[in-house]
């Protein structure tokens, strides 16, 4: 069992505004969980209005170890101890909580909607925020 971890920037392709300022990047971190040849993938995005960065996520994120689990599909349990190591850190935690479930999906051959029983032609479009969907949706 693997846990690794990078950073990286994420390149916006319109400036992104709210009330506090615009930006065109996104700091972020990508976690893959590696066991038996399948890796799962999660993104932490980190905007600067949560208070987490790509230090804090690493320093986090380095203290998270998989390897204790030898069943990844107790995802109840294995992230009830993931949010138990520290308070905060929460985009980092979703990562690793996002990189979990691609895993499952992956070695059950399914996506997790069709596991939760959904029908993609009925799931909502959604977006990394809704002020987006306002903004863009009255221009």
């Amino acid at each position: 069992m693997q846990l690794r971890f990078y950073p990286y920037t994420i390149q916006l392709t319109r400036p992104f505004g709210l009330a506090s300022g615009s930006r065109t990047t996104t700091p972020a971190m990508m976690v893959e969980v590696e066991k038996d040849g399948t890796i799962g993938y999660g993104e932490a995005s980190m905007p600067p209005y949560i208070g987490e960065t790509q230090e804090t996520a690493s320093r986090f994120l380095s203290r998270v170890d998989l390897s204790t689990y030898p069943d990844l599909f107790a995802l109840a349990d294995v992230l009830s101890d993931v949010d138990a190591i520290e308070r905060g850190n929460c985009a980092a935690k979703a990562a690793v909580d996002i990189a979990l479930h691609d895993w499952v999906g992956k070695r059950l051959g399914r996506s997790f909607c069709r596991i939760w029983g959904l029908d993609p032609a009925t799931c909502p479009v959604t977006s990394f925020t809704s002020a987006w969907i306002q903004r863009r949706s009255s221009v």
